[in-house]
């Protein structure tokens, strides 16, 4: 599994792009630091979504094969 150099909790994550929105929306930043802001943003959403995914993937129920079932005893032809 990849791991990323660095993480963020998830509401911190979430107040930093408020944040970043923020300084995008803002008309005093100029429009090279606004492209980066924007990258920021992206890759941050990439990994928030990320993360979110892989605990569902973490919480879902595993199948499990009922060990209660009876067998089918050998040579009895059921395939």
């Amino acid at each position: 599994m990849h791991r990323p150099a660095w993480t963020m909790p998830a509401d911190e994550a979430r107040t930093f792009l408020e944040q970043l929105q923020q300084k995008i929306a803002s008309s005093e930043i100029e429009v090279q630091h606004r492209d980066v802001l924007i990258r920021l943003r992206s890759m941050i959403e990439e990994d928030l979504a990320s993360s979110t995914k892989a605990m569902d993937e973490r919480l879902k129920p595993m199948a499990v094969t009922p060990t209660d079932a009876p067998l089918e005893p050998e040579g009895s032809g059921a395939t």
